[in-house]
């Protein structure tokens, strides 16, 4: 509940409201999808080689919230647009919503392209995939408006 786009973005538009987003209008930004870290993460636990390296999580590549938004829209089949919480905005909101007031000192990740690479963790582990963006945010979808009834 604390994801980037479930606080105040699908919450919100399970609640029939635009959501709101920290990300730049335009600005790429790479999720994942949580059980794809989880298998990521098993895979390099139980491979003794990757003591004190770095590897980033698998991810389908930079997309923009407004794509994000529009796959959402689709599942939910109601088109919404996302509002732009500007950095002063969140300053101001982080003093009374506690989880914004966390997301701050990563806000760097929301105002310039956050593109990340998983090519030295794919190239170890070829098994290893990335969920698409539809797939992932599908599952999501699902799982929250199951767990509300």
């Amino acid at each position: 509940t604390n994801s980037l786009l479930y606080f105040s973005f699908l919450e919100r538009m399970l609640q029939g409201k635009n959501p709101q987003t920290l990300l730049g209008k335009n600005c790429i930004h790479s999720f994942v999808y949580t059980p794809d870290i989880a298998h990521a993460l098993i895979t390099l636990a139980l491979d003794d080689n990757n003591n004190g390296e770095v590897f980033h999580m698998p991810v389908s590549g930079p997309i923009t919230i407004e794509a994000i938004t529009d796959i959402f829209s689709k599942k939910l089949g109601k088109t919404f647009k996302p509002a732009y919480l500007t950095p002063f905005l969140l300053k101001l909101l982080s003093v009374f919503i506690k989880p914004l007031a966390e997301i701050r000192e990563m806000q760097y990740q929301f105002v310039q392209p956050y593109d990340m690479s998983w090519k030295k963790l794919k190239n170890r582990y070829p098994h290893l995939e990335a969920t698409s963006y539809a797939d992932g945010i599908s599952a999501m979808v699902d799982w929250f408006v199951n767990k509300k009834n």
